[in-house]
């Protein structure tokens, strides 16, 4: 009997093991803060058409890869139970050793050649090529790709590993050559790809991949420099405002007047003046304001977890498309003809030495000064969709970095922890409140704080203890 039990013991983990070569699940384990940790629960499974295993015998060196030497795989699975993205990594490292061969027989891991490539709706798309590693007895990460956050069903993602003996080897009986004849005959290579979720050399203040979660503006910058025809036409926008007392039109627009106690700058940051708002894509054009670069976050999506690492650098949205490439010659046609025609006719407005299509490259200046890249802002409310479609603006990849949080910007969130970075410069009313923070540490970049950015009885640390919270006037 107790033969039986160890004979069917013995069955059941041959199976396990057996499973296991062809199929591996992972679980995934990564930092959200400083502190605070999570379990990511949602399955990853990599399927292999026929074994993980690569292997070439009898081959000859070549200078392009064998279309015929290819392993194919498929990764699956859904991300149901947490608000981030699962990162995976595809590694490769030696396969095992044919049958009649040694480890003496293994090529060297620098000739051998890798070409990665994804299969979707029956299309390849090449992702490297030509790629080498000088040793493979540990692994090495070839690939790395995610399945998105609250993924409720199953995805799947295909690749195919092409692999073939480099052309840079030299085969003969001279002294010159890497292998003699003989040593040629025993020659193999053999790789295994694997699968893993280990985070821990992407581990940062935040996941990139989680942008989406936040809301994003630009910052504008009053110009210190006004010329007598910019002032006074910034003058005659604010000819009907209420500022403070002894404040003219003049002295705000220069930046030392104050309104409710802001400052045009400061105005500009807070985003509550009306007459402000109003007037943005004005001031642009008129060259009283200019964007800064850096970026401001609006909002939040609460639906990304209550705990919140704010990330430094974020990306922004679209920028001008590179119409100097001959190869966008069409997208800068329709950019000509829609800075020619209709509401947005630039031409009389065009700087000395400017043409529309100067403009539309981005080295002409229109409105005394400015660029159509510094104007992007005021063209996306109303023809985003045109702009895109015709290929003038395009999706920007570069991050900025962020230097305000806007007004009510986590407001009623849920949140239970938030993290902000060095490099956030000003914190504005309401923007963490109505939410169940308790402790909060404010970075010493931060200049500006407003005495209501938090609810009460959250315990604030200052790392800038010369810093004071501002009571803004409404």
């Amino acid at each position: 009997m107790k033969n039986k039990k160890m004979i069917m013991i013995c069955a059941i983990l041959l199976f396990i093991i057996g499973l296991l070569s062809i199929t591996y699940a992972v679980f995934n384990y990564r930092e959200i803060g400083t502190t605070n940790e999570q379990l990511i629960t949602g399955d990853i499974y990599m399927h292999y058409l026929e074994s993980n295993t690569l292997t070439i015998t009898d081959a000859f060196p070549r200078n392009a890869y064998d279309p015929t030497k290819y392993i194919e795989f498929t990764i699956d699975g859904k991300n149901t139970t947490t608000n981030h993205d699962v990162i995976y990594d595809i590694l490769v490292i030696r396969g095992d050793i044919p049958n009649g061969k040694t480890e003496s027989n293994r090529i060297a891991d620098q000739y051998v050649k890798f070409r990665l490539t994804s299969i979707s709706n029956n299309v390849e798309t090449e992702i490297f090529t030509n790629k080498s590693y000088h040793d493979l007895q540990t692994s090495k990460r070839i690939h790395v790709a995610t399945i998105p956050r609250n993924t409720t069903s199953e995805i799947t993602h295909t690749y195919r590993l092409y692999m073939w003996i480099g052309g840079n080897i030299d085969v003969g009986n001279t002294e010159t050559a890497n292998y003699s004849a003989a040593e040629w005959n025993n020659i193999f290579a053999s790789v295994k790809v694997n699968v893993t979720g280990d985070f821990s050399e992407k581990v940062v203040d935040v996941d990139p991949t989680s942008d989406s979660c936040f809301s994003v503006g630009p910052v504008y910058i009053l110009n210190n420099n006004l010329s007598s025809s910019e002032l006074s036409t910034c003058e005659s926008y604010m000819n009907n405002v209420a500022f403070d007392t002894g404040t003219t039109a003049t002295s705000f627009c220069q930046g030392t007047g104050t309104y409710n106690g802001l400052t045009f700058q400061q105005s500009l940051d807070y985003g509550e003046a009306l007459f402000i708002r109003n007037n943005i894509s004005a001031f642009l054009l008129d060259n009283i304001i200019s964007p800064s670069g850096t970026i401001a976050i609006t909002d939040y999506d609460a639906s990304c977890g209550t705990e919140v690492v704010i990330p430094s650098t974020l990306k922004f949205g679209y920028v001008l498309n590179d119409l100097t490439d001959p190869n966008n010659a069409s997208a800068l046609n329709a950019c000509i003809s829609f800075f020619s025609s209709g509401d947005y006719d630039v031409r009389e407005d065009l700087d000395s030495g400017s043409t529309v299509t100067s403009f539309c490259q981005g080295t002409g200046t229109a409105f005394g000064g400015t660029t159509l890249e510094d104007n992007i802002s005021y063209f996306l409310s109303n023809d985003l969709q045109f702009l895109l479609a015709n290929n003038i603006l395009v999706e920007e990849t570069a991050r900025r970095n962020v230097e305000i949080i806007k007004s009510r910007a986590f407001r009623g969130k849920n949140l239970t922890s938030v993290v902000i970075p060095n490099g956030i410069e000003k914190i504005f009313a309401e923007s963490f409140t109505n939410n169940s923070i308790t402790t909060v540490t404010i970075p010493t970049s931060v200049t500006y704080l407003s005495c209501t950015a938090f609810d009460g009885g959250v315990t604030i640390t200052l790392n800038n203890p010369n810093l004071a919270c501002r009571q803004e006037v409404k």
